[in-house]
C-alpha cells in the first residue's frame, strides 16, 4: 500500500478502528458516567492504581498474543490474536491516558507546583 501525505492507510485505518473500539467499550463499561476510565479506577480497591491496573491488563494481552503464536490451538474464547492486539494497542493508550493524568495531578496539587 502506497504512503499518503498523512501517513501509511492502513496503520490510519486501523487509528479509526480503535476510535469506534474505545466508544463502543467505552459505553459498555461505564455507561452513562463521565469518567471514561471508571472500570479502571476499580483497581483502587486492590490497593493497585488504575495506571498499574492497565499495565496489568496490557500484560494480559502480550501474552496472550504470545501463546497464540506459539500455537493457535490456545485460543478457546474466539479472540484472534488480530483482536487481541488491538486490545493491546487500547491498553497501551489508556495506561498513556492515566499516566498523563496522574503527572497533571501532581503537578496541580503539589504545592511547590513541581511535577
Amino acid at each position: 500500500m502506497s504512503k499518503t501525505p498523512e501517513g501509511d492507510p492502513g496503520y490510519l485505518a486501523l487509528l479509526d478502528e480503535m476510535r469506534s473500539l474505545h466508544t463502543r467499550k467505552s459505553a459498555g463499561y461505564t455507561g452513562t458516567d463521565p469518567d471514561a476510565w471508571r472500570n479502571f479506577r476499580e483497581a483502587t480497591r486492590w490497593g493497585v492504581s488504575p495506571f498499574v491496573g492497565a499495565l496489568v491488563r496490557l500484560s494480559d494481552k502480550y501474552l496472550r498474543v504470545a501463546s497464540l503464536l506459539e500455537n493457535a490451538a490456545h485460543d478457546q474464547v474466539g479472540e484472534s490474536i488480530e483482536d487481541t492486539l488491538m486490545d493491546l494497542a487500547a491498553y497501551a493508550l489508556i495506561a498513556l491516558c492515566l499516566y498523563r493524568e496522574r503527572l497533571l495531578a501532581n503537578f496541580w496539587f503539589r504545592e511547590d507546583g513541581a511535577s
